[in-house]
């Protein structure tokens, strides 16, 4: 499990869980400043391969190549959603 108490609760992951962050990296409370990253597998693919995309985005973030969308708050609500069902239905098979 983990726990990230060294960190203030508006900054710190909701409920320490990272899969309630825009690509279960980053906290809409703070944009692109900081980024979890490696924490989270993913519904598919490996964790190395999913840390390195993020890791590139994170770069980009940075370098302010590019921006955290706009509506990243109502993303991580639709993200969820989308994986609970993708959750809910692979386990009633």
């Amino acid at each position: 499990k983990d726990e990230f108490a060294f960190l203030p609760a508006d900054v710190a992951p909701p409920n320490n869980d990272v899969r309630k962050l825009f690509l279960h990296a980053f906290n809409p409370n703070v944009g692109s400043s900081l980024a979890f990253i490696g924490f989270s597998r993913p519904t598919t693919g490996a964790i190395p391969l999913c840390s390195e995309l993020v890791a590139r985005y994170f770069a980009l973030l940075v370098s302010e190549e590019r921006k955290l969308p706009a509506n990243i708050a109502q993303l991580v609500v639709e993200n969820e959603q989308r994986e609970n069902s993708i959750i809910k239905n692979s386990l009633e098979v």
